[in-house]
């Protein structure tokens, strides 16, 4: 006896997705009110007002953008072209995750927040990534690597510091033996 199963699918959600994971933005797990270097397309934060700054993109290319957040803010698309001349601004009525194209001429973005409530608030877990699904945030590539040496380099002054300190001890020793 034959048993006939039949499925059905619509492969049109899954062809269309389309998921990048890294994350393009640098220094990018920050809460608002701190100020960090804006080398690389980094983080700058004035007061109430956190902005990225010229993040690097492709003409014609999905991108998502998301952020952790616990209050309410405006976001400020920007522009920029080749030569990193300003493009266009625009306040979009968006939400988070926010899915985008750029278009054919834009090769720098910049994404800002002004905060419209007072206290209590955080921003943080900056996220630009290419394709049309986001995904948990992770810091970019850059960042791991900044960290492992910022520890390597700690790692090793305080092994610089032991030996001093072996030294300085093994020579008091002496000193007393003679």
């Amino acid at each position: 006896h034959w048993l006939k199963r039949v499925r059905y699918t619509d492969d049109t959600a899954v062809n269309e997705l389309e998921i990048g994971g890294r994350n393009l933005i640098l220094k990018s797990n920050i809460n608002i009110g701190k100020t960090v270097d804006l080398s690389g397309g980094g983080l700058i934060s004035a007061s109430d007002r956190d902005v990225i700054h010229k993040v690097p993109v492709i003409p014609n290319t999905v991108y998502t953008f998301s952020i952790g957040m616990n209050a309410n803010f405006i976001t400020r698309v920007v522009e920029f072209t080749e030569s990193g001349a300003f493009k266009n601004s625009a306040i979009p009525n968006i939400s988070y995750p926010y899915t985008f194209t750029t278009s054919p001429d834009t090769y720098f973005m910049s994404f800002g927040l002004n905060n419209e409530t007072a206290g209590g608030t955080s921003a943080n877990s900056w996220k630009l990534e290419k394709g049309n699904k986001a995904t948990d945030w992770t810091p970019a590539p850059e960042d791991v690597q900044a960290e492992i040496n910022n520890a390597k380099q700690e790692a090793l002054t305080a092994a610089g510091n032991a030996q001093t300190s072996a030294n300085t001890a093994n020579t008091a020793i002496e000193n007393l033996n003679t």
